[in-house]
């Protein structure tokens, strides 16, 4: 009985190698990798502010902050246009040092202070017509956070 088992076993193993083994003729499908091309984004034209005289003016971004520049060097930041001058959250110094623009807070109203961190921006000028402020440092979250915004004019 035990032969007859082994012998079995044997039999078994033979065929199922047997069966598995492959032809020679047979070809190996290969495949070919179509990788997407990379497709080029339209760059925004924009020339960089670079004076206190070129950024006078009230603008405003899409979150509804509104800023308002001076010639003096200052700026006013609130929730509306009204508020700018009556009631502004935020009062601001600004100067230029070549392409950078730098801000620093005078006082603040029921926001956070920035103080004593000065903010690094560069303002661009759109070929829309509107502004946008890239933060190159600002260590000031919730400033930084208003500030780095496209904004377009108040007339």
């Amino acid at each position: 009985m035990k032969k007859y088992l082994c012998l079995s076993l044997f039999v078994l193993v033979g065929s199922v190698l047997i069966s598995c083994s492959s032809s020679p003729t047979t070809a190996v499908p290969t495949f070919t990798v179509v990788l997407p091309t990379a497709t080029s984004t339209p760059t925004q034209v924009y020339t960089l502010i670079t004076s206190v005289e070129e950024l006078a003016g009230t603008w405003q971004n899409a979150d509804r902050f509104f800023f308002r520049f001076y010639t003096d060097g200052t700026y006013h930041q609130a929730h509306t246009v009204g508020d700018l001058e009556s009631q502004p959250y935020a009062i601001s110094k600004f100067w230029f040092e070549g392409t950078e623009m730098n801000v620093e807070d005078i006082s603040v109203s029921g926001v956070p202070s920035c103080q004593p961190n000065i903010g690094v921006y560069e303002v661009r000028m759109l070929a829309t017509g509107n502004i946008e402020f890239v933060s190159i440092m600002d260590k000031c979250t919730p400033r930084a956070r208003e500030t780095a915004h496209e904004f377009e004019p108040v007339p």
